[in-house]
């Protein structure tokens, strides 16, 4: 757990962008649990809409960026 928590400190650290942070940070939270697809969503709440910005698919089951639910 020690590595991958200088790995998560080393991607805050050289994280430009939300983009920066999120892809490694999506990668590290696959590796961790096992999960087919790990994403960062935004919420659109008076419009009631939930939109994947950033998605990692790692199996079967691919969830498109952009999708909206």
């Amino acid at each position: 757990m020690d590595s991958q928590l200088s790995l998560l400190a080393g991607y805050v650290a050289g994280a430009n962008s939300i983009e920066d942070l999120t892809r490694p940070m999506l990668r590290l939270i696959q590796q961790l649990t096992g999960l087919e697809s790990t994403y960062l969503t935004s919420i659109n709440f008076p419009a009631g809409v939930q939109r994947i910005e950033y998605v990692l698919n790692a199996g079967k089951l691919q969830l498109p960026e952009g999708l909206e639910v």
